[in-house]
């Protein structure tokens, strides 16, 4: 009797210091969630973004998103992310280039022996 009431007796403490930890993550999330951002700012933090994507792809602000350098990397795992999000957002470029690219970049990896 007395090692059922210790066994349970372990699980009600275990529970108790979860609940515990639990409750002070979720207090200092709302602690420094105090900050509030406006769909105005959050889109032009990702303007901002998509702009810093073209000049690390050489190109320039004027120009798509979806050309050049950017279009090599089309079917890697953070170009297709950056791509869906990039969407998401509403934010406009050449889709229709993107995806035939994505479509020849990926037949080119299925003629090697690696394949994707």
């Amino acid at each position: 009797m007395l090692m059922m009431l210790c066994g349970k007796m372990k699980k009600c403490v275990f529970a108790l210091f979860a609940t515990f930890l639990i409750s002070i993550n979720m207090f200092s999330m709302l602690a420094f969630a105090e900050e509030k951002y406006d769909t105005k700012t959050l889109l032009n933090y990702a303007n901002d973004i998509v702009n810093w994507e073209k000049s690390q792809s050489g190109i320039s602000e004027n120009e798509d998103l979806f050309s050049g350098d950017f279009l090599k990397n089309a079917g890697s795992d953070s170009v297709d992310w950056f791509v869906i999000g990039v969407s998401r957002l509403g934010i406009s470029a050449d889709y229709d280039t993107y995806l035939e690219q994505l479509k020849s970049n990926i037949i080119k990896k299925y003629e090697t022996d690696k394949k994707l």
